[in-house]
């Protein structure tokens, strides 16, 4: 039995496995056996995999006759049907691995005895050669690096917000088998999203180990990160997939906010890359899954994220009623920072535009704008009305200036749109067994 076995994913990248099996031929680690799974290309990535394998008897190829559904999901999970090793690694056939990387990953593991050991890494952009760091980069400074932690909810939570990537973590192959951790084999992308929540609800232990030792690649031609906006929006799919495993480890109710911090992450993340012709494809998607939270828990939310202005206005539009949509376009202009322009087409038809917000002091600002509008704080869209605009913002202290408007709203308060909508207080609608909810 070897001490690590790395599974390598491939699918149509010729042009790069080549030199992603020659950095894992050349680990300083040299006890590993390398699984390659070919996901039905129809380039020369097999072929290629292939000739090298046959050079290498630490290396073996298994070709699957079509591409299968999603992304890598069924192609990893043949992987780790195959593996052997003590440990379970993954490599991305298109990205670039440091000749001590699985050294470095193992001897942590081996030390401290934990299920768990990851990395930070490098973003290569394949355009202009040039490196960056991954968004999570900033969390590093929160962790304990190069010791065991013992997870309990608290530390879990902090494992939960690193990008749920497995090809910079490590684990305990014993705990892969004890707990039966699978991908899911589903029509979507993005399924490293559940199998990170699953594994890390499982796992007793984990280890930091805050060195770059790795490259993923990004802005390749067929990527799913390029692909269309409507394939983006599988990472949103992924939510019930998420409730499920909090089903299964009897967790919904310790970790439904860190749940719906994730999709305000996932949702910010795919606005951003989404032209506005997508906008009310991606809210009819938000908004089934905004409102099986609380109010509470969007309160919490918004308040904690309300420095990034565009994403927690759509949140909120999401949230508010089941027929609104939300249509966000963003604009950077050069005087009084970033302005925005946002509208909100309510149950009724009717139009709350967020106009070109100049904002001031942009955190009070935007809590002080999402607290109008969970007040129910609404005025009516009338020229007359924008004096009374004016002299509320200067009520509470001038927090931001108003450019246009500061919010132009229906003609109903919070209350009764609410009504309308269904949406109690603090009780989101039941959920089944499963997790889900019924709409």
């Amino acid at each position: 039995m070897a001490k690590l076995s790395i599974i390598i994913t491939s699918y149509n990248i010729e042009n790069y496995i080549l030199d992603c099996l020659k950095d894992i031929a050349d680990q300083s680690l040299e006890d590993f056996e390398a699984i390659v799974v070919d996901d039905g290309s129809t380039d020369r990535s097999a072929e290629i995999a292939d000739e090298f394998c046959r050079r290498d008897d630490r290396f073996s190829l298994i070709r699957l006759q079509d591409n299968t559904p999603g992304g890598v999901g069924t192609a990893a999970n043949v992987g780790l049907k195959e593996a052997t090793g003590e440990y379970i690694g993954f490599a991305d056939g298109d990205d670039r691995y440091s000749c001590d990387m699985f050294e470095r990953l193992v001897s942590c593991a081996d030390e401290h005895q934990t299920d768990i050991t990851l990395c930070n890494y490098y973003v290569l952009d394949s355009e202009t050669g040039l490196l960056d760091v991954p968004a999570d980069d900033h969390r590093w400074p929160s962790v304990k690096q190069n010791c065991p932690i013992v997870l309990d909810a608290a530390s879990r939570r902090k494992l939960l917000n690193f990008i749920a990537v497995p090809w910079r973590k490590l684990y305990r192959r014993s705990l892969i088998e004890e707990y039966g951790l699978r991908f899911p084999e589903v029509d979507h992308f993005f399924e490293d999203n559940p199998f990170h929540w699953d594994v890390v609800l499982s796992a007793r232990s984990v280890t930091y180990v805050d060195e770059k030792l790795c490259k993923h690649r990004v802005k390749r031609s067929g990527q799913t990160m390029s692909s269309s906006p409507e394939k983006l929006f599988d990472v949103i799919r992924n939510y019930d997939l998420i409730r499920g495993v909090l089903v299964k480890h009897r967790a919904t109710e310790t970790y439904s906010l860190d749940l719906l911090e994730w999709l305000f992450a996932q949702s910010s993340w795919i606005s951003r890359r989404c032209r506005p012709y997508y906008a009310d494809g991606l809210m009819t998607l938000l908004k089934r899954y905004y409102q099986r939270h609380t109010r509470s828990e969007m309160r919490q939310l918004l308040v904690q994220h309300s420095r990034q202005g565009a994403a927690t206005f759509i949140a909120a539009g999401a949230f508010l009623g089941k027929s609104s949509v939300v249509r966000a376009s963003y604009k950077r202009y050069s005087d009084r920072g970033l302005k925005s322009k946002f509208r909100v087409a309510s149950l009724r038809g009717g139009t709350i535009e967020v106009a070109r917000l100049g904002f001031v002091q942009w955190l009070e600002g935007v809590r002080s704008a999402l607290n109008w509008v969970f007040e129910g704080v609404f005025l009516r869209r009338t020229s007359r009305r924008v004096r009374d605009i004016e002299r509320k913002a200067k009520e509470i202290g001038d927090k931001f200036e108003v450019t246009t408007a500061v919010l132009l709203l229906i003609d109903e308060r919070l209350q009764r749109l609410e009504g309308q909508a269904g949406i109690e207080d603090d009780r989101p609608e039941e959920r089944s067994a499963a997790g889900g909810s019924r709409f």
